[in-house]
């Protein structure tokens, strides 16, 4: 058998992942949307702040 070992967490207990946040700020949607150098790209981003 192994020695113990002084661990901070469980061997078989894996990390909670950080949550992903759902939205951003209206002003800097506003800064990336004014970015954009084409319709397409504005197209797609307003789907991705505003499509469900």
């Amino acid at each position: 058998m192994d020695p113990f070992r002084n661990e901070r967490q469980g061997r078989y207990r894996p990390k909670v992942p950080k949550r992903i946040p759902r939205m951003i700020p209206d002003d800097r949607f506003n800064e990336i949307f004014a970015a954009l150098g084409s319709n397409r790209d504005r197209a797609l981003a307003s789907m991705f702040r505003f499509g469900r």
